[in-house]
């Protein structure tokens, strides 16, 4: 299968998804010195009888991935899940976000299947996720596609989602300047706006490309 098929394939579930969604459950009770300290506490609870619940679980797995041990998280998820811990929507957003950091998009959007295997359904989280995933790595024409979808079904992005796509666009090796702009355009009358930055960063691309020369550029900024 094709990788530009996956998103098409996911549109279906958008309708639905949850719009509240579960927010990430509070990782205050759980300070870790090193990735090694967290791992033990892992290790320790995967063994406990009775096993603490998902949540808890996924409290760690949360740091983990925010320590930015994206390999390390998806091991100990693994072995959680062997063990026999019944995952929820949340654990397979820390899932997809270390995936795509890792630059996998393929086992990023495998993961929409074990969201269904368990019973679960995707949120905002899970999709806005994915759509970052495929900025990074480059995957334009899908991010595109995704964020046109869940427009249509009345989802409203935030700003940093939308510079993250616009960038994306930019700085694409395929020079996606005019789908950015066009981006922009699509952007008046939602509540989130075009800002400085995105402005910014479509002009340098415009430069770039040679579409605008200096001193072009320099009345846009000041016009």
């Amino acid at each position: 299968m094709q990788f530009l098929k996956l998103p098409r394939l996911l549109m279906p579930h958008i309708g639905r998804m949850h719009y509240n969604s579960q927010p990430l459950p509070s990782q205050s009770s759980y300070k870790f010195d090193s990735i090694d300290d967290a791992v033990a506490l892992f290790h320790h609870m995967v063994n406990m009888h009775p096993l603490p619940s998902i949540v808890e679980f996924t409290k760690i797995l949360g740091m983990i991935a925010k320590m930015r041990y994206y390999a390390t998280a998806i091991d100990l998820y693994t072995q959680m899940e062997y063990k026999g811990v019944v995952p929820f929507t949340v654990t397979f957003n820390i899932l997809i976000n270390c995936f795509c950091h890792m630059g996998r998009m393929d086992f990023a959007f495998s993961i929409m299947g074990k969201i269904l295997k368990w019973g679960c359904r995707p949120n905002v989280v899970t999709f806005t996720t994915l759509m970052k995933g495929l900025c990074v790595n480059a995957k334009m024409v899908d991010a595109l596609y995704v964020h046109d979808e869940m427009v249509a079904k009345g989802i409203q992005f935030d700003e940093v989602l939308y510079g993250t796509l616009i960038n994306g666009l930019c700085k694409s090796m395929t020079g996606k300047t005019r789908a950015a702009i066009q981006l922009l355009q699509k952007m008046e009358g939602q509540l989130v706006r075009p800002n400085l930055v995105m402005y910014n960063t479509v002009v340098h691309s415009l430069c770039k490309d040679g579409h605008i020369n200096e001193a072009n550029r320099k009345k846009l900024h000041h016009g």
